[in-house]
């Protein structure tokens, strides 16, 4: 599963006005490289102020950094997603299928699916209705 995060950095105002420009790569916590560098997204948050974001999508599970760069200026902001997916599944919906025997988390959007569950009775056996356990579908 994805999540969608927005991100931004403060490059200096004499960086103002560089949209097309500035760009950012995305490296997972050891170092490898896991979007190239792109400039798709960006925008500046304020004219002139040398602020940009850009809305990314990177799994559930994430954790590394994004390096923002323009003109041999760079930026680095080091991102987790574990407080953004903690919030999704304890604000987001829950639902138990009983034709499954799942519990179903949701985005705090209520429709996007981010985990599922298998629901085990005290034996091991599916259940629905005598919860005892949970294990990642």
């Amino acid at each position: 599963m994805a999540i969608r995060l927005v991100r931004t950095a403060n490059l200096g105002s004499g960086k103002s006005g560089k949209v097309g420009s500035v760009g950012y790569t995305i490296y997972n916590s050891d170092g490898t490289e896991i979007q190239s560098r792109t400039t798709s997204g960006v925008y500046e948050l304020a004219t002139s102020s040398g602020l940009y974001g850009v809305n990314i999508s990177v799994t559930n599970a994430f954790s590394g950094s994004i390096v923002w760069d323009v003109e041999s200026v760079y930026a680095v902001e080091e991102v987790s997603t574990n407080d953004q997916f903690n919030r999704q599944m304890t604000e987001g919906r829950w639902k138990i299928d009983p034709n499954t025997d799942q519990m179903i988390f949701y985005m705090v959007d209520n429709t996007t699916e981010i985990a599922r569950y298998d629901l085990k009775d005290e034996s091991g056996s599916a259940s629905y209705s005598s919860v005892f356990d949970r294990v990642k579908a």
